[in-house]
């Protein structure tokens, strides 16, 4: 398994039972093997919020990783997206499994407050 450098590294097994101070990771000297930071943007791209999110909150996205560097720390960074259409259901679904099958870092643009609220009780449990 690749690590990650978010202040500290895990192993293979339960996250709970690998903090320890020996994989204290300082953040410059942790680069060996990691996993790309999976940013995505989870917008409404084809409906009502389309015309002020969609196809253009993922060019900003994408642009910033272009300005800024395509690494940090020594980390590569990916921009992934999804269309939520403005539906709750399915804006849960996506994130349920970015962040349980894919492990994903951060998702942005939950433009929408019903897709927000959807998603932020979904990552509350």
């Amino acid at each position: 398994m690749k690590r990650r450098c978010h202040g500290y590294a895990m192993g293979e097994t339960n996250a709970e039972e690998n903090w320890s101070s020996r994989d204290r990771c300082d953040g410059y000297g942790c680069d060996a093997g990691l996993e790309p930071s999976q940013n995505r943007v989870l917008n409404d791209q084809s409906g009502l919020y389309a015309d002020f999110a969609g196809k253009w909150s993922v060019e900003a996205a994408k642009t910033a990783v272009e300005d800024f560097g395509p690494t940090v720390i020594g980390q590569k960074i990916e921009i992934v997206t999804a269309d939520h259409q403005n539906k709750p259901d399915l804006a849960v679904s996506i994130a349920r499994r970015w962040f349980e099958v894919e492990g994903v870092d951060m998702i942005t643009d939950l433009n929408a407050s019903s897709v927000a609220l959807a998603v932020h009780e979904l990552r509350g449990r």
